[in-house]
């Protein structure tokens, strides 16, 4: 079985034992999308499934709770994959980053180690979470950060696939190649379609991270996130339009990965 992060120009697929999370787009990029996929090893089922048009500007959901609970805005359409099974061959595919699984582990505290270290360590693996009407999925590796996102309230969604590095002072996100982030009527400015999938992933060097306002800030690097507050268990950063990003000490996570010092 092959678990890590695999790459092609149409097709991302992150795939560890427990699951498999793929982002793909067609050749104009007017339609993009994201799956999850829920099981054991090879035998791994559709659980929810978000994808953009950009020709009708509509972004269509389909999701499944543990219960068989199924919400969607299309059920005669996009709806109808949610079961289907994981079938990609990623023998095809360049694998860009690994994944080790790991027992769950007891992880140091910011005293033991310091924020930029906890940062990394705590924020390592797969936490899933069904939510009210909702669901989030987060998965963290050597490299990537993945997010996917689903409140049917105002349809808010969010897909994406970012390169965030830790700090002492905070997190700084360099480079995001993948977001579906649809909000009510997309009239906001956060609300954007992007898919540049296809490539190796290398985290840049940076010595110094300008960020002189101490809020969320555009940077010369990228997008900052200051530390907001701390303590020996939990860091929280100061987001954008006033969230808050909150790690927590283990937490309970769906699969717990190794980290590769290397990189």
């Amino acid at each position: 079985m092959h678990y890590g992060v695999f790459t092609s120009e149409l097709l991302e697929i992150a795939q560890t034992r427990l699951w498999a999370l793929c982002f793909y787009g067609d050749a104009e990029k007017s339609l993009i999308g994201t799956r999850l996929y829920k099981g054991i090893d090879t035998d791994k089922c559709l659980i929810a499934i978000c994808e953009y048009n950009k020709e009708i500007n509509k972004t269509l959901y389909a999701y499944e709770q543990s219960d068989g609970q199924k919400f969607t805005n299309d059920f005669d359409g996009i709806c109808k994959h949610i079961g289907s099974h994981f079938n990609y061959d990623i023998s095809r595919l360049m694998k860009i980053d690994d994944v080790v699984l790991s027992q769950q582990i007891i992880e140091p505290t910011v005293t033991e180690a310091g924020i930029e270290a906890c940062l990394k360590q705590w924020r390592m693996g797969i936490v899933y979470n069904e939510i009210d009407d909702g669901l989030l999925f987060q998965m963290v590796t050597n490299k990537i950060e993945y997010v996917f996102s689903i409140r049917t309230e105002n349809r808010n969604i969010y897909c994406g696939a970012s390169i965030n590095i830790p700090y002492n002072n905070g997190m700084l996100g360099s480079g995001q190649y993948f977001r579906i982030r649809n909000f009510a009527d997309n009239s906001q400015p956060f609300c954007s379609f992007a898919c540049n999938i296809g490539n190796d992933i290398t985290i840049p060097l940076i010595d110094k991270i300008v960020c002189e306002s101490g809020k969320c800030t555009t940077t010369p690097q990228g997008l900052f996130w200051p530390i907001k507050r701390y303590n020996d268990d939990e860091i929280v950063l100061d987001g954008c339009e006033g969230d808050e990003y909150i790690y927590k000490r283990n937490e309970q996570k769906s699969e717990q990965f190794t980290i590769n010092p290397l990189v």
